[in-house]
């Protein structure tokens, strides 16, 4: 559970719940990753790529590497306790990542693409 103070001065209690289950299959993330172009990512997690350097073929090349044994977990998120979104722990090169995939009505997405 996570406080959060909003302007008003009140306490606003977020309820996060994580599991070590994964919600997605890993084989349906890598069949929606497959090309540069079928990459969905939000901007911070793109933004992230360009500061680690990481182009975006590596992004794929990362992705089609991910095994069960780098899941790490799955967790819902700060705004809606009903939405999953699972954790992959990666090594590329010298970096360790985090990755973080959700499915929304068109699809997967990469919520964060970051370092450890």
């Amino acid at each position: 559970m996570l406080d959060k103070i909003n302007l008003s001065g009140y306490i606003k209690v977020v309820q996060i719940m994580e599991k070590r289950r994964c919600t997605y299959e890993l084989e349906e993330i890598k069949a929606a990753f497959q090309t540069e172009d079928d990459l969905r990512m939000t901007r911070t997690a793109r933004q992230c790529t360009v500061e680690l350097e990481i182009g975006l073929e590596d992004v794929v090349k990362i992705i089609q590497t991910l095994t069960t044994q780098n899941f790490y977990k799955s967790m819902t998120t700060y705004a809606d306790a009903h939405v999953w979104q699972d954790v992959y722990h990666a090594q590329f090169g010298q970096l360790r990542l985090y990755i973080k995939f959700m499915k929304d009505d068109e699809g997967h997405l990469i919520i964060s693409f970051k370092q450890r």
